[in-house]
């Protein structure tokens, strides 16, 4: 479960964008609501759970589209190759309106250059504010390596936050040993192939006897999936990006600014009644510069149990 933030200095929250608007999309099509109210909506709830204003959004959508990641470099085209494009196109045709509205609220959208969002958010965890409290809200089981002493992920699906105190209960595993532990696996949102066979039991017994002692093809395998899901090898190795991001975070910084005005303005366009009728709340909330809140939107979780 979750707790307020108790402590004077506000937690910065990190979203992963492209997952968030994917589960408001599908749940739009069921609920028959707007998928940028939802992702709006998730937001509030998000933001009022942490008492925090101090919002980041990061996005698959790179600007460089012409150069291939070292991901797609390792993996060929089948890295996340089983995905369905039309399926995708359609939950991220909304994306840029969802990311445009947030930003009058004062959310810091940001985007990488070749890489992904994953990525943005390990540069802000590891790199950028490694000293601060956040926490990262995410499905994406990528995401639980970021966990330490000042960084919590909030799985909004299980309703959870997994930090360094119950990392191993909810995992199985302990933070040191989670990336090999994964890379055994594989990971079958991004087609990425693990050891045939491979569980967590097994996993974890292959890790005890030690990744040195596997045929030189599975060593191999698991020695490719760790460059493709270890978020530090990915920031370590790709310096371009992270001088990319320390830009374009100054950038996005020195624009940002709560506005209102576009956000009511915005919220009438898309007929967001639920918005417009507690604009007032909405209003307080984001104007203010101290994180101290009331409830906004209530216990209702609109994405419960939609996972990436």
């Amino acid at each position: 479960m979750y707790a307020s933030n108790s402590s004077n200095k506000m937690k910065k929250l990190y979203i992963d964008g492209s997952n968030l608007i994917h589960r408001s999309h599908w749940v739009s099509k069921s609920a028959k609501v707007n998928s940028v109210y939802l992702f709006l909506a998730s937001i509030k709830k998000y933001a009022t759970m942490f008492d925090s204003t101090d919002i980041y959004i990061a996005w698959d959508d790179r600007r460089d589209q012409e150069t291939p990641n070292f991901r797609r470099l390792l993996l060929g085209k089948t890295y996340k190759g089983t995905r369905d494009k039309q399926k995708n196109y359609e939950a991220f045709k909304s994306a840029d309106d969802a990311a445009r509205v947030s930003s009058s609220l004062g959310i810091k959208n940001l985007y990488p250059n070749t890489l992904e969002a994953d990525d943005i958010i390990a540069w802000l965890c590891m790199e950028k504010f490694p000293d601060q409290d956040s926490v990262v809200i995410s499905t994406d089981q990528d995401m639980l390596q970021l966990v330490n002493e000042n960084t919590q992920v909030y799985s909004p699906t299980k309703d959870l936050i997994i930090d360094v105190e119950n990392f191993e209960d909810v995992v199985g595993v302990n933070r040191e040993r989670y990336i090999q532990y994964k890379a055994i696996r594989g990971d079958k949102s991004d087609n990425i192939d693990g050891i045939p066979g491979a569980g967590p039991k097994r996993a974890l017994k292959i890790l005890d006897e030690g990744v040195s002692n596997l045929s030189e093809e599975y060593h191999e395998l698991v020695e490719r999936n760790v460059k493709l899901m270890c978020l530090t090898f990915s920031l370590e190795t790709n310096p371009l990006e992270c001088k990319h991001l320390q830009e374009h975070h100054a950038q996005v910084i020195n624009e940002c600014k709560v506005d209102m005005k576009q956000f009511e303005n915005a919220c009438k366009y898309y007929n967001m009644v639920n918005i417009i009728n507690r604009m007032n709340e909405w209003k307080s909330f984001f104007n203010k510069k101290d994180a101290s809140m009331m409830s906004a939107i209530g216990d209702i979780d609109f994405l419960s149990g939609f996972d990436k």
